[in-house]
């Protein structure tokens, strides 16, 4: 890990654009804001930016698949930091194009000198490890996801080393998202001893506002809970929370991958709001 241009200009970065302004995009933008950043977002309709600016967050529609306008690209990669937070879109998912896509979102960084450039992977691609999974372990993906999520790591950290951080999260929950909701009901769920691997979206939030704050580059970092319940447990005791009809598991696995981020907190110098998934509030019933 390298703490990069802010430990040369003793000051914090000011200029900060969020590609992909949505589920994580948004709260953080506003916390960020809260903090004294000069933050813009992006949307891929005009819709969906003028619900970020009635929000107080300045916002541009910016679709990764198509070039910026003229004078767009000054507006949107004139920054200090840049962080691409784009969901790959499961439904019409091509993992080449999805590529060549935030390579060309790479490009325009490399082009307008952004100091910070930070993508937010997952892990996803360290695939069906077993076993504790550090920073440090190889990716083995084993699906188009993390193979093209892998690829596209592999050319930050190769063609802009200097400028370029890693993120990759855990299962995501918060506000009305949790992984329970879509277990609900299934029956015969493979592996259910296997540890449950998850992240809390506000200390997503807080992991990344440290790596701001640090002007970290050059590395790459992975979040999760630092309490890994077995899947049968956890989601059974989520859905009974959540007055969700209970999911059925397999007794079977408990050696899948169990990832450890104690370096990566180590790193950013934070604490977990919610260590464990119990901690994390369940949504409320609908």
């Amino acid at each position: 890990m390298k703490e990069g241009y802010n430990k040369e200009s003793k000051t914090l970065p000011k200029k900060i654009t969020i590609i992909g302004c949505g589920w994580f995009g948004l709260p953080l933008a506003l916390s960020l804001k809260e903090k004294g950043y000069d933050v813009l977002g992006t949307k891929r309709t005009k819709e969906g930016a003028d619900s970020i600016q009635s929000l107080g967050i300045p916002c541009r529609v910016f679709d990764i698949s198509s070039r910026p306008e003229n004078g767009q690209a000054d507006e949107i990669f004139n920054a200090d930091v840049v962080l691409i937070n784009v969901p790959l879109g499961r439904k019409n998912f091509k993992p080449e194009l999805f590529f060549q896509n935030i390579i060309s979102v790479f490009t325009q960084c490399k082009q307008s000198k952004v100091r910070q450039v930070i993508f937010i992977s997952t892990t996803s691609v360290y695939g069906s490890i077993k076993g504790t999974v550090t920073e440090e372990t190889p990716t083995e993906p084993d699906t188009s996801s993390g193979e093209t999520h892998s690829q596209i790591e592999n050319y930050l950290l190769t063609e802009m080393k200097e400028q370029g951080l890693v993120m990759r999260f855990a299962g995501l929950v918060g506000g009305r998202r949790h992984p329970a909701t879509f277990l609900s009901g299934r029956t015969g769920i493979t592996n259910g001893l296997d540890c449950v691997n998850l992240i809390h979206r506000d200390d997503c939030i807080s992991a990344i506002e440290a790596i701001i704050s640090k002007g970290m580059t050059s590395s790459v970092m992975h979040l999760s809970s630092l309490q890994h319940p077995t899947r049968d447990a956890f989601y059974t005791w989520a859905a009974q929370g959540m007055k969700l009809p209970l999911p059925e598991f397999n007794k079977e696995g408990g050696n899948g991958k169990c990832i450890d981020a104690t370096q990566t907190l180590n790193e950013l110098g934070i604490s977990l709001k919610y260590p464990s998934p119990y901690d994390m509030p369940l949504p409320e019933p609908s």
